[in-house]
């Protein structure tokens, strides 16, 4: 009998072994940071670098890289800056310094704590670009949690932003940005826990959902419009609390400022619920809690929308 039969079937049940075997997505693409490792390594898996820092200035990732964990520590050293699509996933890792994302692409940041222990500065500063962040926080930054400062696409879940001067700032330059929150809490911040502005001339589309904005120094959320020919400034607000903070818990101030809220808890704010300001547009639904805020629940121009 010959042993062909037997050897070829041997060979394909190898290859199928080693094919429907589990796999990792390991290649030239993908690096390894560990609290273990050293950045005189070459940053794979069985030989993980120290820190991001040296991946990016040493390694120079191509677009579509990716940057992972093995044993979370303190992955960014000093401050770094973002210029091509990448993800940098490490649940439990400490960015000890600032980041900013300046890129035509897409970069997507996963599980990283980024500490500013009271610096003065942005915890993560959008300059252009595609940004995604999950499971991130952000705290103790002297300027903005997350600084939004030119137009693109923003898209936040799963974080929190806290003890910064402002945890979310939101003012794009001359093009529009589009920004998703959700799942997101700004507290304890010394100014507003998100602040939405004109100020620089360009347009904000925001949705905040299923979000808590409480305990901030001045005003839960604030959106302000200059009304001097800039574009409007839109803010969605659906099943959120916004509670317990030090002034307003919504303010639209000025013109071009446009706010939706609706299945949501304004209360218990030190001034007012709900505040329109020179002319700012608020429609607040009737299935939202607005109740037991220090002076007034509502103030200003705010129109009560029918559910349809």
């Amino acid at each position: 009998m010959s042993k062909f039969p037997f050897v070829f079937a041997l060979s394909v049940a190898i290859v199928l072994g080693l094919s429907l075997g589990p796999a990792r997505a390991v290649g030239p693409s993908v690096f390894f940071v560990s609290a273990n490792g050293s950045d005189s390594n070459a940053c794979t898996a069985s030989a993980p670098c120290l820190t991001v820092n040296h991946v990016l200035s040493s390694l120079s990732p191509p677009a579509g890289s990716e940057i992972d964990c093995i044993i979370p520590g303190n992955i960014v050293a000093v401050a770094i800056t973002l210029t091509n699509s990448i993800t940098i996933n490490c649940l439990g890792g400490v960015a000890a310094a600032p980041i900013t994302v300046n890129t035509s692409g897409t970069v997507t940041l996963r599980g990283i704590h980024v500490q500013g222990f009271g610096s003065i500065g942005n915890g993560i500063l959008f300059q252009a670009g595609t940004l995604t962040l999950d499971n991130v926080v952000v705290e103790g930054f002297g300027d903005g949690g997350l600084s939004i400062e030119s137009g693109g696409n923003v898209t936040v879940t799963n974080s929190k932003f806290t003890n910064c001067n402002i945890g979310i700032f939101i003012s794009p330059s001359s093009t529009p940005v589009f920004v998703s929150l959700s799942h997101v809490t700004a507290e304890k911040n010394d100014n507003s826990g998100i602040f939405i502005t004109d100020a620089e001339g360009g347009k904000s589309e925001v949705n905040l959902v299923d979000s808590v904005v409480t305990s901030n120094s001045n005003d839960g959320v604030e959106v302000l419009g200059s009304g001097t020919g800039n574009p409007l400034q839109f803010l969605t607000v659906q099943r959120s609390s916004l509670v317990m903070n030090g002034v307003d818990g919504l303010v639209a101030s000025g013109p071009n400022t446009f706010v939706l809220i609706g299945e949501s808890s304004v209360a218990w704010n030190r001034a007012n619920g709900i505040e329109s300001q020179s002319n700012g547009l608020v429609f607040s639904y009737r299935n939202n809690q607005v109740n037991g805020n220090g002076m007034n629940d509502l103030v200003g121009t705010v129109s009560t929308a029918g559910l349809q």
